[in-house]
């Protein structure tokens, strides 16, 4: 019998238990768990740090689309942000951004609630400072949709109701001859 089965049959018997000692046929290092939980932590790190440089990359994006009158790709851009990270700051300065865009005033007041001037760019005070303006300068007024449906006309109610219904015809026909000459 080997020293180290003599010692396993020592033990066994001081401690009164009969069954066979089972034993790994590789010695595992005492260091292997640190390294695992070092190298899961890691893995965490550098995933928050690709989802955070994807979540920018898709900020950026939607912005341009934003600028440059590009609403239903930024708005389907918007609503997919909005579902992934829902509480970023930027996903909310969109989310208020656009819905400015829309003449939802005090909504976009809502989405900015919570949010710092300085935050995304020092952009997020003074769309604050535009929606609340704008807000309080159009209280009580009334809109109206164009006959195509593509403009929603807001005005102060009285005498320029009035010119509402023309308004929405030229803007429609304007609308038209734009799309034929670029598509």
């Amino acid at each position: 019998m080997g020293a180290q089965t003599k010692q396993t049959e020592n033990r066994r018997q001081a401690t009164g238990n009969r069954e066979p000692e089972m034993r790994s046929a590789l010695p595992v290092p005492c260091f292997l768990f640190p390294v695992t939980c070092f190298l899961f932590v890691l893995t965490a790190v550098v995933g928050n740090a690709e989802a955070r440089r994807d979540l920018e990359q898709e900020t950026i994006r939607a912005a341009r689309y934003l600028g440059s009158w590009r609403f239903e790709e930024a708005r389907e851009l918007i609503d997919k942000l909005s579902a992934d990270e829902p509480k970023a700051a930027e996903t909310r300065y969109l989310r208020a951004e656009l819905a400015f865009l829309d003449g939802k005033y005090g909504q976009a007041l809502e989405l900015l609630d919570g949010l710092k001037p300085g935050d995304v760019g020092g952009n997020v005070g003074a769309l604050r400072a535009l929606a609340t303006s704008t807000h309080e300068a159009t209280k009580g007024f009334a809109s109206a949709r164009s006959s195509g449906g593509h403009f929603i006309i807001t005005y102060p109610p009285g005498k320029d109701e009035a010119l509402v219904e023309l308004a929405g015809e030229v803007l429609e026909a304007a609308y038209r001859a734009m799309h034929e000459d670029f598509g």
